[in-house]
Formats: structure tokens, sequence, C-alpha cells
């Protein structure tokens, strides 16, 4: 193995759990009960049935995890505004009780999430000051 090989180990996908060496990168569906599992990371490395091979095809460094965290750690902010926001919308349409996240506002909540984490950091400041003002 040369040594500009990238190793699982120093992936963002890699996983250890036990003795298990997982890559997280997707999901695999049980064909005989529809559980979703995470496939082996030597499986996935390997040259005949891995999507990944022995190069490290999907590599991605745990520096870009870092990066990553960095541009979501504006999320919670961002999601106490919308959830304050939709309790109004609740209340001001003379519905009783506080607003709850049911399944299809939680999914709605996720897709929120996922476009935000897709935005620049200054975006993401300039969506908390929008919605601050509009609340």
């Amino acid at each position: 193995m040369d040594k500009k090989t990238p190793l699982c180990k120093d992936c963002r996908h890699y996983q250890h759990i036990t003795t298990l060496q997982e890559c997280t990168r997707k999901v695999v569906h049980s064909p005989i009960d529809g559980s979703q599992t995470w496939p082996l990371a030597r499986d996935e490395r390997s040259p005949m049935f891995g999507t990944c091979g022995p190069d490290g095809l999907h590599f991605s460094s745990l520096t870009s995890l870092s990066q990553s965290i960095e541009k979501s750690r504006y999320w919670p902010e961002y999601r106490s505004l919308l959830k304050a926001s939709m309790n109004r919308e609740v209340l001001d349409n003379s519905y009783s009780g506080d607003y709850r996240l049911n399944p299809i506002n939680d999914w709605l909540m996720d897709a929120i999430q996922h476009v935000f984490s897709k935005c620049s950091i200054d975006v993401q400041k300039a969506l908390i000051e929008e919605e601050k003002k509009n609340g």
C-alpha cells in the first residue's frame, strides 16, 4: 500500500463500534426486513465489490468534518426562531395549546435544516437576522 493512499480510519465516514468497522457514507437496506445498516469498511474498499475501492475514491478527511460542524453551528438558533414563529402562527389562528413537532412539521424542519446547512456561514447569519427582524 502506498503512503499516499488514504486510510479509512482517517475518513469522516469511518465508524468503529466494538469489532465492526463501518462506512457511514451510504445506507444499505436489507431485502429481508427493510432494516438499514452500514456496510463494512473493508467491503467498501474491496476492489471487486466496493464502491470506494482500494484507492479510497470517496475518502473525506476529518478536517472537512470540522468545517461542516462550523457550518451547522447556527442551526439551533435558527431552529428555535422558526419554532417560535410557528408557535405564534398556531396561536394567531386560535388553536389552543403549544406548537409541537408532529411528523410532518418534523420532516419540514429536516428539509429546512438540509438547505440551511448548504448555505455559507454569512448567509446563515443573514437568515437568522432576518428571522429576528420578522419575529
